[in-house]
């Protein structure tokens, strides 16, 4: 049988109780193509060795090597699939091992054939997205899409420093290179970019959006604020009370013409979940969730990540930031392990930060010498160009 283009080639393993139902789900769904089935997890090594298929789906009480040391060894080994687990009566613990070793998926079992299916079917629009030709340059076609690496910095819960880091993350890249820089306030919901800034916006996304279809490069500049920072800056909605959720269709296509433009985009995405937000995360080169050592955001934090998880992001772009660490009570590794999100780097509590913010103007070395310095090693982890060599040829 043909393998038709739509279709997903998912490998099953699973244990013989399981696989029957599981396999017929698999054959019957549209999307679906059914590559081969696994009783144990040595021999579903044995089949991803000798065969290339989209989708994993590993039972986690799998004979033999375990369904999550399957999973961990598909990421370690870099295979171009995805592991989905399932299994029953799954807890915070099962949860947490799963997205770990690297899931992008987890299927509570049992449930109906046509969960399984909208599940995979998720995950095989990852798979149709992040496929690229053997043999391509994984950084050229990395870069394919026009340029500019976009950096959206989310919060897992409300007032915790995600505009004020995502505007001097901003400031971090544009020290490194004056002028290439952007940032974007998408924080709908309190778009105080401007203020932190201290930045009279003439015009905000408002404009831009109002005139979507006629999208050019002197629309922009007609919308971009300048500053004395080294970058440029685009202002959220000021209406007051509740903003409409932008289309994610609109968001990509504002995306793709800052891209055109700078070399580094920094976006603010605020805290609350929605349309806007989702359209941001899909467009996006790498998400800096932040979290807080407090239990209500760690546990925020935890929500946002399996979040993460079923939107089909790819797990490495995802760089979880620790603001005001030097006053949790609990370790990096710990709050690490309970979100199921690797932390990337630590910012320190600063004295001075809320008087820079009442003042209107981001941190100076002069004002807190670790908080600079620390803004500034984001850079190496986060990647200071998409790849250089791509622009400098």
């Amino acid at each position: 049988m043909s393998r038709d283009s739509a279709q997903a080639t998912v490998l099953v393993a699973a244990t013989p109780q399981s696989a029957p139902e599981i396999t017929a789900v698999v054959e019957a769904a549209d999307t679906l193509q059914l590559a081969g089935l696994a009783h144990t997890g040595e021999l579903a090594i044995e089949r991803l060795q000798a065969q290339s298929v989209d989708i994993v789906l590993i039972e986690m009480s799998l004979g033999g090597l375990s369904g999550v040391k399957l999973a961990e060894w598909i990421s370690i080994e870099n295979l171009q699939c995805v592991p989905v687990l399932f299994g029953a009566h799954a807890g915070a613990p099962d949860l947490r091992r799963a997205l770990l070793a690297g899931a992008r998926e987890f299927i509570e079992w049992p449930c109906s054939a046509l969960e399984i299916e909208q599940s995979l079917a998720r995950v095989a629009q990852l798979t149709k997205n992040a496929r690229y030709t053997e043999g391509d340059d994984i950084h050229a076609v990395m870069d394919s899409n026009a340029g500019g690496r976009v950096y959206v910095v989310i919060g897992a819960k409300g007032g915790i420093g995600t505009s004020f880091i995502a505007a001097n993350l901003a400031a971090a890249y544009a020290r490194c290179d004056p002028g290439r820089t952007v940032l974007v306030d998408f924080n709908l919901g309190s778009a105080d970019l401007a203020t932190i800034l201290n930045v009279d916006a003439q015009r905000t996304l408002s404009d831009l959006l109002s005139a979507i279809a006629e999208l050019d490069s002197e629309l922009l500049g007609a919308a971009r604020c300048s500053t004395n920072l080294g970058f440029d800056f685009f202002a959220g909605p000021l209406e007051t009370g509740p903003t409409p959720a932008i289309p994610a269709e609109s968001c990509r296509q504002l995306i793709d013409a800052w891209r055109h433009q700078y070399e580094t985009v920094v976006i603010d995405g605020g805290a609350a979940m929605d349309e806007t937000t989702v359209g941001l995360l899909e467009a996006a080169d790498v998400i800096i969730p932040v979290v807080v050592p407090e239990v209500v955001c760690i546990r925020a934090a935890a929500r946002l990540a399996r979040l993460l998880d079923r939107l089909g992001l790819n797990r490495s772009s995802i760089k979880m930031l620790l603001n005001r660490e030097e006053k949790r009570s609990l370790s990096a590794e710990h709050i690490s392990r309970y979100i199921g999100l690797s932390v990337m780097i630590g910012l320190p509590e600063s004295p001075v930060a809320r008087s820079c913010l009442d003042e209107g103007r981001l941190i100076g070395r002069e004002d807190d010498s670790n908080l600079y310095e620390a803004f500034s090693a984001l850079v190496e982890p986060l990647g200071l160009m998409r790849t250089k060599k791509v622009f400098d040829g």
